[in-house]
């Protein structure tokens, strides 16, 4: 009698869940419950956040989603047909470690290892190792896991101060009595400062912006060729560039966003933006960069 309870029980638990599970992807009496998208001329509803589209709707068929599978995840209601792999955290290569494992609609949480630190804040990829103050001097404050150690300056001879004043002032003055003679004598050329400082350009590109809520939908629309060419043009190695197409073989959209994610990173919080949209425009891909415009000019889509 008891084995037959349980077992009733456990299949009315089975199909409960299974009803909750169909009415989380069921379009809602012609209302879509996560958002919509445009296919072929049709309205199809999103799916959620750790879902991906297994086939776009069709006539009196409803977008069909599938669960992100084991080491992949889907942070924001989406409509795209293959989820994100979840960050690695290597502790070997980037001496990091990680500090929350990787969900269906999460990625992996990773902070640097002790004696090591990273100032980049969501963005770190890789941390540094901390000064020990060996040469400066005595440690002023500590390092952390975000700001490097703090060393106390060691107090330099009057001598030592002129000396180095001295030098100072010819690194500076040098160059610019160079620079100075060369314009006069018109060998010097102003062309790309001119160019950068041009009213039109100016206008065209836009103000620095975070953008690393958007690096997603800027990779799906980003061609990946139009990446690569951003990356050789900021001075990212050819290695760099090459090591992601190792890490994932035959999926151009994840080579795509992860080279995004480490340029981006590379240039900084605020410059990675107006520095994207100029090089496009640069490479005569203007209508590639009104869409990452539209993308960014729009709230970001928050996790569900």
């Amino acid at each position: 009698m008891y084995f037959y309870k349980l077992v009733v029980s456990v299949l009315c638990l089975t199909m409960s869940v299974g009803l909750a599970e169909g009415r989380r992807m069921r379009r809602r009496r012609g209302v879509c419950e996560y958002g919509t998208y445009p296919h072929l001329g049709k309205t199809c509803c999103l799916c959620p956040s750790g879902y991906r589209v297994i086939s776009d709707c069709e006539d009196n068929i409803a977008t069909q989603c599938e669960i992100c599978q084991d080491g992949f995840f889907a942070t924001h209601p989406n409509s795209e047909h293959t989820c994100h792999r979840c960050r690695d955290c290597d502790p070997e290569r980037t001496k990091m470690e990680m500090t929350d494992s990787c969900s269906r609609n999460s990625d992996a949480v990773c902070e640097c290892q002790e004696n090591y630190y990273c100032d980049k804040g969501h963005l770190c990829r890789t941390c540094q190792p901390c000064d020990k103050c060996e040469e400066q001097g005595a440690v002023e404050r500590p390092c952390t896991l975000t700001k490097n150690t703090v060393c106390r300056a060691v107090k330099m001879s009057k001598g030592g101060i002129v000396a180095v004043v001295v030098v100072t002032v010819i690194l500076i003055i040098g160059p610019l009595m160079v620079v100075c003679f060369l314009h006069q004598k018109k060998k010097f050329c102003f062309k790309d400062r001119q160019k950068k400082d041009d009213p039109k350009l100016q206008e065209l590109l836009p103000k620095a912006v975070d953008i690393v809520p958007y690096l997603h939908e800027i990779a799906s629309t980003l061609q990946q060729k139009n990446m690569i060419d951003v990356a050789r043009r900021t001075g990212m190695s050819e290695a760099d560039i090459e090591q992601h197409e190792i890490n994932h073989p035959r999926d151009v959209k994840e080579q795509t966003y992860r080279l995004l994610v480490d340029w981006s990173q590379s240039q900084g919080l605020y410059e990675a933006y107006p520095t994207l949209i100029e090089i496009l425009l640069e490479l005569k891909a203007k209508t590639t960069a009104d869409r990452i415009k539209q993308i960014v000019q729009r709230e970001p889509v928050k996790n569900i």
